[in-house]
């Protein structure tokens, strides 16, 4: 009984100024359309008449706190699952560019391998490439030189982006030093300086060099860190281990 705003108007001022507060109607006047009212436009907690217990009023407040501390916990469980939608959305949209770069330097890494060998009288050569990640460390090239051709097969240390930059660089000093090496020994040697000053601390190559001779069809190996090669032989047919032990490239300067 107020002049110019009855209760649940109070309560409404009450909600639109705290809405986050606990509102309870206590009125000595049993008027349920107020009640109602009260419930549905002031968004009232509790609804009690006069006269009151002071022990049902007093659990009734406790009640009230409990209830808005779990509504406090859960409104910020709620922030914070809108914060992680957020990051999530912002974490797959990093990760979708960044698995479309890893394809376009999957795309690039295997252009500069090779298409196809070129043809040997008496030999066949085939080869397969699937790096175990997008892109890797394993490469393999060729180059022909005075009726020969030398083939390399490379592995460089570790994977993923650092191995793929590392097998492009092996590339560009394979075909450069091939180019003027004498033989696939000086090949390897020219090629393990070179990597040596390049390549980052503990990083390295193990690769090998095979000169295959174009007339004859002969196979001269050289080694630097491959596992060792295996022929087999005909007549009686064998397989036999030829042991070529070898530094990895770019690992020690000065090796040879």
């Amino acid at each position: 009984l107020m002049p110019g705003m009855n209760g649940v108007d109070v309560l409404k001022k009450a909600r639109s100024l705290q809405p986050e507060a606990m509102r309870i109607l206590l009125t000595g006047f049993a008027d349920k359309q107020n009640a109602i009212r009260a419930l549905n436009e002031a968004g009232i907690y509790q609804y009690l008449e006069k006269p009151w217990d002071n022990d049902h009023l007093l659990m009734v407040l406790r009640n009230a706190l409990r209830e808005k501390g779990l509504r406090q916990q859960l409104a910020e469980k709620i922030r914070t699952l809108d914060r992680l939608i957020v990051q999530h959305d912002e974490l797959a949209e990093r990760q979708q560019r960044l698995e479309q770069d890893l394809e376009m330097a999957a795309r690039v890494q295997r252009s500069l391998l090779p298409d196809c060998f070129p043809e040997i009288p008496g030999l066949r050569i085939d080869s397969f490439y699937r790096p175990c990640d997008a892109i890797g460390g394993d490469y393999f090239d060729f180059l022909r030189r005075d009726g020969q051709t030398w083939i390399l097969v490379s592995d460089v240390s570790g994977h993923g982006i650092q191995a793929a930059l590392a097998s492009m660089l092996m590339k560009a000093i394979f075909q450069d030093s091939g180019a003027s090496s004498v033989g696939p020994t000086q090949l390897l040697t020219e090629m393990n300086a070179r990597l040596k000053k390049f390549l980052p601390e503990g990083i390295y190559a193990a690769a090998a060099v095979i000169c295959v001779d174009d007339q004859d069809a002969t196979v001269r190996f050289v080694n630097a860190g491959l596992p060792f090669p295996f022929v087999l032989r005909s007549g009686p047919r064998r397989l036999d281990e030829v042991p070529l032990p070898g530094f990895p490239l770019g690992m020690f300067s000065g090796v040879g």
